[in-house]
């Protein structure tokens, strides 16, 4: 698998970091993946009940002598466990309901350890560095002492429930779905933020989410011929 090097940036040099202009193919490296697992599936259909279960355990880790240390480390979409519910009931020949719950072990990522500031030097003063060929960046600040690691923390959890009903008549389709439904802010980025509430220096691990409770009406018409 094709993987970044460590510390991939478009800056080079200890202790400041200028502007390097280095292609992107001599920024990633091979390295070998290892993907166990085992998935079990039950399927169940009684009347006009379907019932789905699937349940998959699994390890995915990488290996490269040009990556962390040449240390084994945690595919970024390395879910432990990734578990699907889905309940389906039809009505009759027009008219069915379903209910879908997922489960996934929180993902792996890799949280920043630096913090860089604008240097314009041209100016001999902090700056917005705007511009590539009069900046330099200027560490600042270690928010961990831990050293650098690929894909040391693991995201939350995510799991979800979505719900909904759908009607055909002739070429015609409604439905009305939620998703979401219980509004579980499942992380799609995490960083650090000074704490707003405290007005502390301290920072602090933010999660941001996208999609949220969601609900839709929708439409659609088949043409035949």
């Amino acid at each position: 698998m094709l993987e970044y090097k460590d510390n991939f940036s478009y800056f080079d040099f200890p202790g400041k970091v200028i502007l390097t202009g280095m292609n992107t193919d001599e920024r990633v490296t091979l390295a070998t993946g290892n993907y166990t697992g085992i998935r079990i599936v039950l399927y169940k259909k009684y009347k006009g009940f379907e019932i789905n279960i699937g349940h998959t355990i699994s390890d995915f880790m990488l290996k490269s002598d040009n990556i962390n240390f040449g240390e084994s480390y945690s595919y970024r979409n390395n879910s432990r466990h990734d578990f699907n519910l889905k309940l389906t009931y039809a009505l009759n020949e027009n008219l069915n309901f379903f209910l879908n719950w997922t489960y996934q072990s929180g993902k792996y990522v890799t949280l920043k350890k630096q913090y860089y500031i604008p240097y314009e030097y041209n100016n001999g003063r902090l700056g917005t560095g705007t511009v590539p060929d009069a900046s330099t960046m200027y560490l600042t600040d270690y928010i961990q002492g831990a050293p650098f690691t690929r894909n040391d923390f693991r995201l939350p959890a995510y799991h979800r429930l979505d719900i909904g009903a759908d009607y055909k008549l002739n070429n015609n389709s409604f439905g009305i779905h939620i998703y979401n439904v219980y509004n579980r802010k499942n992380p799609d980025l995490i960083d650090y933020k000074r704490s707003v509430l405290t007005n502390s220096a301290t920072n602090q691990l933010v999660k941001y989410t996208n999609l949220p409770f969601f609900p839709t009406i929708t439409y659609s018409y088949r043409f035949t011929y």
